[in-house]
């Protein structure tokens, strides 16, 4: 089994922005190279992350920004980069071929087969190998075992409850 060190590419995105910061700062030339950082972490003219490397660019610029005390003017906790938000869906975790290339993928962190391939814009398609039929049926049948168990249990639920209470009343 391979142990990762971050559970996101954001995750190591981050680690890398800060220990670029940490190292110039360190060296003391922090000021006089703070606009190469971008450069340093995503060389040459070929986007990796994103749509384009001058967005890539321009969201660690803010992201360096942030690792030097961000802005003083923001009161907040956490201070949401804005080019590089794109209002990730609260509902889970579906792979479509609307895939918006999020940078966290948690797709395929989620998916057990494997079934996961990433473009050049790290957008997720269904790469159709390695998924496993039977397993997938077996998830299937589970899922719907827990949802007639979780039925059951809700239509004995208030026969527990009046079970409790008396029971309570007695003692």
């Amino acid at each position: 089994m391979k142990i990762r060190k971050f559970d996101t590419k954001v995750q190591h995105l981050k680690y890398k922005v800060l220990r670029e910061v940490a190292r110039h700062a360190w060296a003391g030339d922090l000021l006089e190279k703070v606009t190469d950082i971008p450069e340093i972490i995503v060389p040459g003219n070929t986007a990796t992350m994103r749509c384009c490397v001058y967005k890539e660019r321009a969201i660690l610029s803010k992201r360096v920004k942030l690792a030097m005390g961000g802005d003083t003017e923001n009161k907040n906790v956490i201070e949401v980069i804005t080019i590089a938000c794109d209002e990730c869906p609260m509902g889970g975790y579906e792979v479509t071929n609307a895939c918006r290339g999020c940078l966290a993928h948690r797709c395929e962190d989620v998916c057990k087969f494997g079934a996961l391939t990433f473009d050049e814009q790290q957008k997720a398609e269904l790469a159709g190998n390695g998924v496993d039929v039977t397993l997938l049926e077996q998830y299937r049948k589970a899922l719907d075992a827990l949802k007639e168990l979780s039925k059951q249990i809700e239509a004995e639920r208030p026969t527990v409850i009046r079970y409790r209470d008396a029971e309570q009343n007695l003692f």
